[in-house]
């Protein structure tokens, strides 16, 4: 677990009021030690609300969603992405 109590609720009041789905893609970089983390970490805020998706980004997609640089978290939903 990476996030703490208090931090899980400050984003737990951030999220609260969101009106519409959102989905997460990470795109990881392979020679970065901490994509496990990174994953980890995603897993843990999508569990804080049932708005949010998380998914790993599809090698080749990189510039379907305009990412120059990688590891990569790209926000799309309704407004995003």
């Amino acid at each position: 677990m990476l996030l703490d109590d208090n931090t899980k609720e400050q984003i737990r009041a951030f999220f609260k009021d969101m009106k519409d789905p959102i989905t997460l893609i990470y795109f990881p970089n392979e020679s970065n030690p901490y994509n496990k983390d990174i994953w980890e970490l995603l897993n843990e805020i999508k569990e804080l609300s049932d708005k949010i998706t998380i998914i790993q980004g599809e090698e080749g997609k990189e510039e379907e969603y305009e990412v120059k640089y990688k590891p990569a978290i790209v926000v799309k939903g309704k407004n995003k992405g």
